[in-house]
């Protein structure tokens, strides 16, 4: 029973570890590298008896070293723009179009002209 115990006390130190949160952890322990000051008794108690490359700590804050600056793509054309009411993109794209084709046709429009077209 006594090492059924202390499985127990051993998972109740450690539940905090999982993957939900291991960026957080990550970056807490970056934090910790950094300044031991910066978080609480608790986890600079936790930190310390890690005894990890300051490196490596840092390194795996940032991210993983394969990941992709551009992922994940951004879904931004018209259909994205008509279900969540940001038009930016498509209010410059319409509006270039506009302008282009009053410049083509002769005809000289005035900011509101292009805003009310």
């Amino acid at each position: 029973m006594a090492r059924q115990d202390q499985a127990n006390d051993q998972f109740s130190l450690t539940s905090f570890l999982y993957g939900g949160n291991a960026d957080y952890i990550d970056s807490l322990y970056a934090s910790y590298e950094d300044d031991p000051e910066s978080v609480n008794p608790e986890w600079q108690e936790f930190f310390a008896g890690l005894k990890d490359d300051a490196g490596d700590v840092r390194r795996n804050a940032k991210g993983a070293s394969w990941a992709k600056p551009s992922w994940p793509l951004q879904a931004n054309g018209e259909l994205v723009s008509a279900l969540d009411g940001n038009w930016g993109i498509v209010e410059k794209t319409i509006e270039k179009k506009v302008k282009d084709k009053a410049v083509t046709n002769g005809v000289v429009l005035s900011d509101a002209d292009v805003h009310q077209a």
